[in-house]
């Protein structure tokens, strides 16, 4: 079986506190022109409705605590979290009054995943819009993304360090945008695109976006068509990205040549400890497997490899990568 994405991130990598610090940062970034609380508070308008919930009252502004003028001033983890907080429901505000002026409803479970978290007081860092067996009117399209991720691009604006976008109907214009926030995020750490409708120039964009940024640990990309591509984008950034720690490209047919430039890269270079490629048949199969067992025999930072469903007999597969499995002292987990 599959080792699920979740369970991808290695143990030293801790998400929630990389992002801690880059909101920190941010807060630098901001600066001492950006206003109160209190002035914040006075200047808060209600949300507006959303179709499904009807009209709803603005929550009132949590307790933040006191971080004055200055938001530089979040050097603990209280007045981190307390920044995360003001910047959520900063974010409330200009993505409902974005939708309010396009005429377009905004999405519910985006508001009320971050309502309800602050509800909870509870820094809301993640952001699952997953769409699995929802029906395809209530998916997030490219013109739904846009307007979600916009206030984000806001400057030093963004407080999530995981979003789940998985089963939607995100195709190469919504990973454009996507490639556009991630090429400037400092905070996003695990990004989720399982199951949506991006192809070879939304994938390339993604992959282009790695090389300036230096954040992001996961991705998934599974189950989408993004054909050689994107491999072919990323072993390039993965020659100066030292960040991306986990990605699952199963199912997204990049072909031979594709799978065999990155096996090329991972043999001296990557930061990458788990990889999925399953369900990705290749046209020569002794060509593949012998990058691979290359791979292992140089690669030092590989913890899990899953090549599931490539369409290769198992005494070939047993024959390239059996002995340097057994010489690999890193790999852990080895799944064909």
């Amino acid at each position: 079986m599959t080792v699920p994405l979740d369970d991808a991130l290695p143990p030293d990598v801790d998400v929630d506190a990389d992002a801690d610090a880059d909101v920190d940062a941010d807060a630098d970034a901001r600066g001492a022109n950006s206003p109160d609380l209190d002035t914040l508070d006075n200047a808060r308008h209600s949300r507006a409705a959303t179709p499904e919930s009807g009209a709803r009252e603005a929550p009132a502004r949590r307790d933040a605590g006191r971080l004055g003028a200055d938001r530089s001033a979040a050097t603990s983890q209280d007045d981190v979290a307390a920044l995360q907080t003001v910047l959520a429901n900063e974010y409330l505000d200009a993505y409902v009054a974005l939708c309010a002026k396009r005429s377009v409803p905004p999405c519910e479970r985006v508001c009320m995943g971050i309502e309800d978290a602050l509800d909870s007081g509870t820094p809301p860092t993640t952001l699952v819009v997953n769409s699995s067996g929802r029906a395809d009117g209530d998916r997030v399209h490219d013109r739904d993304l846009r307007l979600i991720l916009a206030p984000l691009q806001a400057a030093h604006s963004n407080f999530l360090t995981r979003l789940d976008l998985a089963f939607n109907r995100i195709g190469d214009d919504g990973a454009a945008a996507l490639a556009d926030f991630l090429a400037q995020d400092r905070v996003l750490r695990d990004l989720g695109l399982r199951g949506n409708d991006i192809g070879a120039v939304g994938g390339k964009a993604l992959a282009d976006a790695l090389v300036p940024n230096t954040r992001l640990a996961r991705l998934d990309v599974s189950a989408n068509p993004l054909g050689r591509d994107f491999l072919m984008a990323l072993a390039t950034a993965l020659q100066v990205n030292t960040t991306l720690r986990a990605l699952n490209a199963a199912s997204t047919q990049p072909g031979t040549d594709a799978v065999v430039a990155l096996m090329t890269l991972m043999a001296t270079r990557t930061a990458l400890t788990w990889l999925d490629l399953s369900d990705n048949r290749t046209a020569t199969q002794d060509d593949c497997l012998r990058h691979v067992a290359r791979m292992l025999g140089e690669n030092t930072t590989l913890t899990t490899l899953v090549l599931r469903k490539a369409g290769w007999d198992d005494a070939t597969a047993e024959q390239y990568l059996a002995p340097v499995f057994a010489k690999n002292e890193t790999l852990r987990t080895l799944d064909l």
